[in-house]
């Protein structure tokens, strides 16, 4: 038994927020309260002392694809390129990687050259071997004439979206059983330096079609061998039309068991992202006029995929940037039977006075990305214009609906990273203090309410409500140590808490000594 005590505790339960010790035994948290009830009750506990430092439930992140964030770390990272030219000497500096180079997280609105890179930019580095960077939605992607040779297919600018990147996806040598393996366990160990304890995790996404079982497979040799160190809730993703009707009739969802690895939700990719115009929308973008995105399936088959989901008990998690994407999502949802199913809405972004009615309405939990922030405070203006822009990122708005709103980072699109989520939820600002008063500071939310939707509210999204999301007797001891109180600190500084120790079932996870 640990007993941990000398520390602020918030436990996210209304009932006993701040107890002064807390007692863990089997996985499970036993008691909380005072000290001396609790030594009474139960002599012999192993005290630990929090030296002053609060402890706070496990982060609970509602969206992310942790396959991804494993693969990414074995890729050239593009994030941080402030220029074409930079990106091309960051290519450079790492052609002897492979034969095939692959780059991720590029953002052309950083670029002082304010426009996508190019095939011809790829090319001009004068590097042989076939070159892939991604942007860092993942919906798009640039290849050079090398790779766009080798996958046999061809597009002036060697810019692809959606299904158009798969033959050059192709390219790259598909991960072994030890490679996924691999990849899971080393993202595992960012999440819970984070603090992440559990995840709602689309990972098929990140692989074709004929490895889906292979991720399975690993994820359940993971736990078996007591190896899997968090919480995983899988989005199964099946992306094609035909796979959905294939699959969706055997699919059993995991709502109960208390395995370290269950299948979650169907995720359906309605629509693609913002920053690459491939959110639909339902008037053009106000910077290219000329579209209004993509739908990555007909509102008709959205429809037949809710309906089949509908008819075997199945939640779906529909991912729904644009108002377009929003509102077929939302229609195909009201007719839906089975009243006790969870079904979610990923992203949520552009909103409208009729959208936000039929949320109000139907009540879907949102799986909501605060990170968000940091760049399209930047962004949005121009691709939405001042009239859409009113009703976008509407976070309280979409609160005071009295919907579940679970938060998460779409990682490796953002951080892993929870508290700048948090701080760009209570702030409005970017990592760099902008907006001075924050971007529509009416839509600002409280700091308990941001915490609780990165804890409590997640929990509620997988089913768990009654095992985690806050610090209760009976609950999984899943928790965390961090430097200092979100509570005392000034908002500004949020985004710079610490976690000191990562705790998953009573067990200390991180750091790994």
């Amino acid at each position: 038994m640990l007993l941990f005590v000398n520390g602020t505790i918030h436990t996210m339960d209304p009932l006993n927020p701040h107890p002064e010790a807390l007692l863990a035994h089997n996985g499970r948290i036993l008691d909380l309260g005072s000290l001396r009830h609790i030594q009474e009750k139960h002599p012999g506990a192993t005290l630990v002392d929090m030296k002053g430092k609060t402890l706070l439930p496990g982060f609970n992140d509602s969206h992310l694809h942790l396959l991804g964030i494993g693969m990414r770390l074995n890729q050239i990272d593009l994030s941080s390129v402030e220029s074409i030219e930079a990106l091309k000497e960051k290519l450079l500096r790492h052609q002897g990687d492979g034969d095939i180079l692959v780059g991720y997280g590029w953002n052309q609105e950083h670029f002082k050259e304010g426009r996508m890179p190019s095939s011809h930019d790829l090319d001009a580095t004068g590097i042989l071997k076939p070159i892939i960077i991604h942007r860092t939605c993942v919906h798009m992607l640039v290849a050079n004439t090398l790779a766009m040779e080798k996958a046999g297919v061809f597009e002036p600018s060697g810019l692809f979206k959606e299904s158009g990147m798969n033959p050059l996806k192709d390219l790259v040598p598909p991960p072994d059983e030890k490679a996924l393996a691999g990849y899971i366990l080393s993202a595992a160990k960012v999440l819970l330096s984070h603090g992440v304890t559990s995840v709602q995790s689309d990972d098929l996404f990140m692989v074709d079609t004929s490895l889906h079982q292979l991720v399975f497979d690993v994820y359940e040799t993971l736990e078996r061998e007591n190896r899997l160190p968090l919480r995983v809730y899988e989005q199964t993703n099946f992306k094609q039309y035909e796979d959905y009707l294939k699959n969706i009739p055997d699919y059993r969802q995991d709502r109960t068991s208390d395995r370290r690895f269950k299948r979650g939700p169907v995720k359906i990719l309605g629509d693609g992202s913002l920053g690459g115009r491939t959110a639909r929308l339902k008037e053009p973008y106000s910077d290219d006029t000329g579209t209004r995105g993509l739908l990555n399936f007909s509102p008709e088959a959205v429809r037949h995929l809710f309906q089949l989901c509908d008819e075997h008990q199945l939640d779906v998690a529909v991912h729904a940037i644009g108002d377009e994407m929003l509102q077929i999502a939302l229609e195909a949802l009201e007719p839906l039977k089975h009243a006790a199913c969870r079904h979610s809405i990923i992203h949520c972004q552009v909103t409208d006075t009729e959208t936000l009615a039929a949320l109000d309405r139907l009540k879907p939990v949102l799986h909501i990305q605060p990170g968000f922030l940091n760049g399209d405070i930047h962004m949005a203006p121009s691709r939405l214009g001042p009239k859409r822009l009113r009703t976008a990122y509407n976070y309280k708005t979409l609160e005071n609906l009295d919907l579940v709103i679970a938060f998460g980072t779409d990682a490796p699109v953002e951080s892993t990273n929870p508290f700048l989520g948090i701080y760009h939820a209570v702030t409005r600002k970017d990592l760099k203090g902008f907006p001075q008063d924050g971007w529509l500071p009416g839509q600002t939310l409280s700091l308990y309410d941001a915490i609780k939707h990165y804890t409590v509210d997640g929990a509620y999204a997988s089913y768990d409500e009654n095992k985690k999301g806050a610090l209760k007797a009976g609950y999984y001891a899943d928790f965390i140590l961090v430097d200092r109180d979100p509570f005392t600190v000034a908002k500004d500084d949020l985004k710079d808490l610490r976690v000191l120790e990562t705790f998953v079932g009573g067990q200390s996870v991180y750091p790994l000594d």
